[in-house]
């Protein structure tokens, strides 16, 4: 064993050797390549280093966001992340007041070319978005729909009804000859077979009762009076193109599992009624009008529109009328439609010209409500309208009943002369709430988002009031990780990062970096506002390929005064001074606070860990915890400035590139060796070929084994480099194959 420490000691300190022997050093390679890339080095002493690269392998980028919803509701939380082969990466979580604009300053890698945004509104809905950088679109993030299903069966109004079947006719047919079935007048037809592919002609106060099931069916004419019915089970599928044409007082009966999938519009007129307790399906409208009529009990799905027009016309709904190829539902010119369940439109509902909707379940459209013209929306007992846009002019909304019901809109609302809200009724809108002087007030309505409207069958999203906030911080207990600590409100584990050095400072030494390897994460709290009041380095050595007796510390730019106690340092050398908050002594300031993590590397890691046929110790994880008095900005984290303590000498530090050292370094050390700092004009902690001694990588890295230059494991680290970080900027990823000699990793690149 002694032969062997002393075998690491020579190789760890001959490149340091030469180096004091050799005083003409080689001159390095170039690539005439025009785009200065490298195609392949021999070692890191042959990258050309571009003036001014910093070797950062991350960038803060600025994401513009609003969140729409409800300011009743309190805060929403927003975590910005990535998906990756390891799982969610988490870059950080944010604080966000409904309604505002907000920029949030996310530090990112630098090869990221988007990323992912997540909350949970105040009212516990998701939300989810995308940012692409580079961008000047804001992100708008709002509550998704809903994805409870429609149980048809489940309707709290649903009537269950039988057909009169097919067994009480007077005539019955089972096939038909020739392209037609006429229903002579004033009789009733069972059908039980034969109808695909044919015409039918129902003649006045004639009535044909179908059973079976019967696609391609031509043309169906119904004269005045006339009846289709569809008994139990039923269904007919219209040709492409054909229609069922109904006259005067005629009537359609759709009964229980029965279908009727229409291929052309449907006009409901001249008091013709259509009767649902199954399904209908449509590739184009239902229009009700002049006296038309329409009832349904189940469900009704169209890719067209569903009008509902002049005195007369009506439409009761105790089941689900959907509009699905962004069409819309309109009520106007003096039509009335009832609504018992759900409708919903996949763009606009219209009420308009003396329309009426008399809603007692809920109104849903992707887009805009928009009423005018004396249109009138009558709600009643918590009933719910829910849409995207509000837009109300001259035309009424009015609560009815004895309990309170909610127009929501997730977005803008817009109100112009004549717009009047009355009764027991709440407003509530997510963002713009334009012109609202314009509105005449009557009874006890009033714009709030309070009203408690629960899900139902029917009302499949409902409306939750603001939910209880015991420490007033803003942030509702449901989502509150410290709901009775005003000053703690959200727990953040941020992605992981790792350290790789060289610890012979100011000499270059053996360029495999990994005289340290430390894996740590930031794991925070944040307060009701977003900013952090105690923070976690938590951290493991993952590898310590060091002779020398180190050890490792970091400060950021954060006043000392404001640190309220440090715990989980490691201090067995007994050089280092702390103040008594835990902060480090001398080094610390107004400006700044340093924090020793350890003294001593050794001690968290006893064995070296860098030469793979030999024992390993297990890396273990540390929690360096530091509380604040007032909670500080999230963005102190990004003048994070970690460096090394070599050999027990608090005065020699060993930063990343071009960060400043404290103000207990000791300034002899700098220009020594290979060293080229001129600290005055910015530039430190690199050679005179602008190569660094410590790297910050944004990953869980896979080190280079013992004496193994960087570049050799790294097959693209070089080109990184030449490149000024524009190409190859996941050059460490050590799962892309053509990234790396496995062979030179510590792991063999698995």
């Amino acid at each position: 064993m002694f032969v062997r420490q002393n075998a690491r000691l020579m190789n760890k300190f001959l490149p340091i050797i030469l180096a004091l022997a050799t005083l003409v050093a080689c001159e390095k390679s170039t690539d005439d390549n025009p785009n200065g890339t490298l195609t392949q080095v021999n070692s890191s002493d042959e990258i050309v280093v571009p003036d001014g690269f910093d070797f950062k392998m991350t960038k803060i980028v600025q994401i513009p966001v609003k969140v729409l919803g409800s300011v009743d509701h309190g805060k929403s939380i927003i975590e910005v992340y990535q998906l990756s082969k390891e799982g969610k990466k988490v870059y950080g979580k944010y604080v966000i007041t409904p309604r505002s604009e907000e920029v949030i300053e996310v530090q990112v890698p630098s090869y990221l070319e988007s990323v992912l945004l997540e909350g949970i509104s105040a009212q516990g809905d998701k939300m989810l978005g995308q940012f692409t950088f580079g961008s000047e679109e804001i992100v708008e993030l709002k509550p998704l729909k809903s994805t409870v299903d429609y149980n048809a069966a489940s309707h709290f109004n649903k009537m269950t009804t039988s057909g009169p079947g097919c067994s009480s006719c007077a005539t019955t047919v089972t096939s038909i000859s020739g392209s037609k079935l006429t229903v002579s007048s004033g009789s009733i037809v069972c059908l039980t077979g034969g109808l695909s592919g044919k015409k039918v002609d129902i003649e006045t106060n004639a009535e044909l009762r179908i059973c079976g099931t019967y696609t391609n069916v031509q043309n169906i004419d119904i004269a005045d009076g006339g009846k289709l019915v569809l008994n139990d089970n039923a269904s007919i599928t219209m040709k492409s193109g054909k229609a069922i044409d109904l006259g005067d007082e005629s009537k359609i009966y759709v009964y229980d599992g029965a279908a009727l999938n229409l291929e052309k519009e449907l006009y409901l007129d001249e008091d013709a009624e259509l009767w649902n307790y199954g399904t209908i399906y449509s590739d184009k409208h239902i229009e009700i009008e002049d006296g038309g009529y329409l009832e349904n009990h189940s469900t009704i799905t169209l890719k067209g529109h569903l009008e509902v027009m002049e005195s007369g016309s009506e439409a009761y709904n105790y089941g689900f009328i959907e509009t699905t190829n962004n069409d819309h539902i309109k009520v106007y010119d003096s039509g009335i439609l009832y609504n018992h369940c759900r409708i919903f439109s996949d763009q606009h509902i219209w009420i308009e010209e003396d329309g009426v909707v008399h809603n007692y379940g809920l109104i849903e459209a992707d887009h805009k409500l928009k009423m005018n013209d004396d249109g009138i929306l009558n709600m009643y007992d918590a009933s719910m309208a829910l849409v995207e846009d509000l837009q109300l002019y001259d035309a009424e909304i009015i609560g009815n009943g004895t309990s309170r019901s909610l127009v929501k809109a997730t977005d803008d609302a817009h109100y112009y002369n004549g717009a009047k809200i009355s009764g027991i009724v709440d407003i509530c809108i997510f963002d713009l709430n334009q012109n609202s002087s314009n509105i005449t007030w009557t009874g006890t309505a009033a714009f709030s988002c309070a009203t408690n409207i629960s899900t139902t069958a029917c009302i499949t999203t409902g409306n939750t009031p603001p939910v209880v906030d015991s420490d007033n911080d803003g942030i509702p207990d449901d989502q509150d990780d410290y709901p009775n600590d005003a000053e703690r409100a959200e727990d953040v584990s941020r992605a992981p990062a790792t350290l790789i050095a060289e610890d012979m400072w100011p000499y270059k030494g053996d360029y495999d970096f990994n005289d340290l390897v430390l894996l740590y994460r930031w794991n925070y709290v944040i307060d009701g506002q977003g900013d952090i009041k105690e923070i976690t380095f938590r951290y493991q050595v993952k590898a310590r390929g060091a002779a020398h007796d180190n050890g490792f510390a970091f400060s950021f730019d954060t006043d000392e005064s404001n640190v309220e106690s440090v715990t989980g340092g490691v201090y067995v050398n007994n050089f280092i001074t702390l103040n008594s908050n835990g902060t480090e002594a001398a080094s610390s300031s107004s400006t700044s606070s340093c924090f020793v993590i350890t003294d001593k590397l050794e001690n968290n890691l006893p064995l070296w860990n860098t030469y793979p046929n030999e024992p390993m110790s297990t890396p273990v994880w540390i929690d360096f915890r530091i509380v604040f008095t007032n909670a500080i900005d999230p963005a102190v984290l990004n003048t994070f400035n970690p460096f090394m303590i070599s050999q027990k000498r608090r005065q020699v530090e060993i930063h990343l590139a071009h960060y400043m050292p404290t103000n207990l370094v000791d300034t002899d050390f700098f220009g020594r060796g290979d060293d080229a700092s001129d600290i005055a004009n910015g530039t430190s902690y690199v050679t005179s070929d602008g190569m660094p001694w410590v790297l910050e990588v944004p990953e869980d890295f896979q080190y280079v084994i013992e004496n193994i230059d960087l570049s050799q494991a790294y097959l693209n680290f070089p080109l990184w480099v030449q490149t000024s970080g524009n190409s190859a900027a996941d050059w460490y990823d050590w799962q892309l194959s053509n990234n790396i000699n496995g062979s030179n990793l510590i792991s063999g690149g698995n």
